[in-house]
């Protein structure tokens, strides 16, 4: 039974013993305090395509090492998917403060690099939630963190933030852009234009090729 609830690759628990756990801390009599971490590695996809599926295995059985030493007790830590862990830590004074989950994610990244890979140096994205603050049922706090990951993510990686109330609609505007760009790409609504830049100070114009930048306008109908 212990295998069912396991990921074969890391031996960390899997999303479903994640779901599970989580589901009896919001199932409680007493509401408790935890926080819900999703951390993201950055660009572990060119680890896989350049490398080799093993050595991106061996990052990953590195990062859940380093994670799982890292933790705190009565902290749950757990591979949900691809380059993506879940970390459960209860905070008892209400809130842990965000450089706590910071510091553990970086300490977790600084795995010894592969012979294949001398340089590689790992960052990741990191999203924090918290229960009750931010959600009470377990598909709120894992999509709350999963919100303020993408966020972090939008920051330019390698950073972290918490979740707040107006991330929510912002990710919900990018949804939007995004999937009405689709469409109008789809339906041929689309027009580039090149517009060549000059220089402030001497009105020359600059290289077309380095300086010049698209413009995507709605055709009118």
């Amino acid at each position: 039974d212990d295998l069912a609830h396991r990921d074969p690759v890391t031996g960390l628990f899997n999303r479903h013993a994640a779901m599970a756990h989580l589901g009896t801390l919001v199932g409680g009599r007493r509401a408790r305090s935890f926080s819900v971490v999703s951390i993201d590695l950055d660009d572990f996809k060119l680890i896989n395509d350049t490398l080799g599926h093993a050595v991106g295995d061996d990052v990953l059985q590195q990062v859940a090492s380093r994670l799982q030493a890292g933790l705190r007790p009565g902290s749950f830590a757990c591979r949900f998917g691809g380059d993506e862990f879940v970390v459960i830590c209860p905070c008892p004074e209400g809130y842990a403060q965000p450089a706590m989950y910071l510091q553990l994610v970086r300490q977790a990244l600084a795995i010894t690099p592969p012979p294949e890979a001398p340089d590689l140096e790992l960052s990741g994205s990191v999203g924090v939630s918290r229960h009750p603050q931010d959600a009470t049922d377990v598909p709120g706090l894992l999509q709350a963190s999963d919100i303020a990951m993408y966020v972090a993510k939008q920051r330019g990686k390698n950073q972290m933030a918490a979740f707040e109330p107006w991330m929510r609609e912002r990710t919900e505007q990018w949804l939007q852009t995004a999937n009405d760009l689709r469409g109008a790409l789809r339906r041929g609504e689309l027009r580039l234009h090149y517009q060549p830049r000059s220089e402030e100070h001497t009105s020359e114009l600059q290289s077309q090729s380095t300086i010049s930048y698209a413009v995507f306008c709605l055709k009118k109908k």
